[in-house]
């Protein structure tokens, strides 16, 4: 018996060291399996790969969201800001932007937290009006759909007392469900849930995560060749439908909601696009960026189709102050 006992210690610590050594040296040689070359966040739901990256959480409502990380500028509370209690201070004014990458600020090498138009527009306010106090909570998270949106408004950003939420969705609604829709997919429990967010931290586990992905991937597209463009990953119609929800959860809870137009830039063809299929709903407090935007030099204002430079985040952020002041939102005295 005793025998039987040292050989499974043995056997244990065998294959401990064995993923150790593995360990060890993925961090020493720095080794990655870059899936963004197979894949393209933009064209498919898919979350494995950026939690093999460590930069997302899984999350049983949200399917993912932000990994606090200070160096990123990510905070406790995975909001792209720095630290705020729940609780606002007296004669504070509270705006939060709940929106995708183009509200995140992607590309991060470009954008800066403090160069993002929820940063811009505090600074605006702050600036101009005097006669009380404005934070401005940017709340955008990359790849968020109007579903998760309207989630994590109900589940999160509610919390915080907003007196304003300005909504930012639609590239990523309009992207193509790699398996299933949002409103389809199906979550594993909270402690499973939580196990795969510890062991994300070993870089082991992350590789593991991506191989696996792209087998899966690649299983699926042989599978079913030509159907992972046959769905969104959100409709046009349930689009419509979650604003309209957002815009009941703003009215039970006592603040207003503003919604962005989201735009598309095609600098090969020198065009400016409203998002095809993807329009909000009707008697909505919108900010139209089309006729904005369009009057500037687009080369200077987008990073890319949808993501735009320090300048276009100015430019949304004074469209914004602009509407608040014209709509007697805020109150300039």
């Amino acid at each position: 018996m005793g025998e039987n006992k040292l050989k499974i210690i043995l056997s244990i610590a065998i294959t401990m060291s064995f993923f150790f050594l593995i360990e060890i040296t993925l961090r020493i040689t720095r080794l990655n399996f870059d899936l963004p070359q197979y894949l393209k966040f933009a064209d498919h739901f898919q979350i494995d790969p950026q939690l093999a990256e460590g930069t997302l959480l899984k999350d049983p409502i949200l399917f993912w969201k932000l990994a606090p990380d200070k160096e990123r500028g990510i905070n406790s509370n995975g909001f792209r800001d720095r630290e705020f209690s729940i609780t606002k201070s007296t004669n504070t004014f509270r705006i939060i932007c709940l929106g995708d990458s183009v509200t995140f600020g992607c590309p991060e090498k470009l954008n800066k937290p403090e160069d993002t138009y929820p940063k811009r527009l505090e600074k605006l306010l702050n600036k101009r009006i005097q006669i009380n106090r404005f934070e401005v909570i940017n709340a955008g998270v990359f790849g968020y759909t109007s579903y998760q949106g309207r989630r994590y408004l109900e589940r999160d950003i509610i919390k915080y007392q907003p007196d304003l939420v300005t909504v930012h969705f639609g590239p990523d609604d309009a992207a193509s469900a790699l398996y299933f829709s949002d409103k389809e997919q199906k979550m594993q429990p909270q402690w499973l849930l939580n196990l795969q967010n510890i062991l994300i931290k070993s870089k082991f586990y992350q590789l593991m995560n991506k191989v696996i992905f792209y087998c899966k991937w690649k299983f699926f597209n042989f599978q079913n060749p030509k159907s992972t463009k046959i769905k969104s990953r959100v409709s046009p119609e349930d689009y419509k439908c979650n604003l309209e929800k957002m815009k009941l959860i703003a009215q039970k809870n006592n603040f207003k909601i503003i919604f962005i137009t989201p735009i598309l830039f095609f600098e090969n063809k020198g065009i400016l696009s409203y998002e095809p299929k993807y329009r909000l709903p009707e008697r909505a407090l919108a900010v139209d960026l089309f006729p904005i935007f369009w009057q500037e030099n687009l080369a200077e204002l987008f990073a890319d189709e949808r993501h735009l430079t320090p300048q276009g985040h100015q430019l949304v952020a004074e469209a914004i102050y602009n509407f608040l002041v014209r709509e007697g939102i805020v109150k300039t005295q």
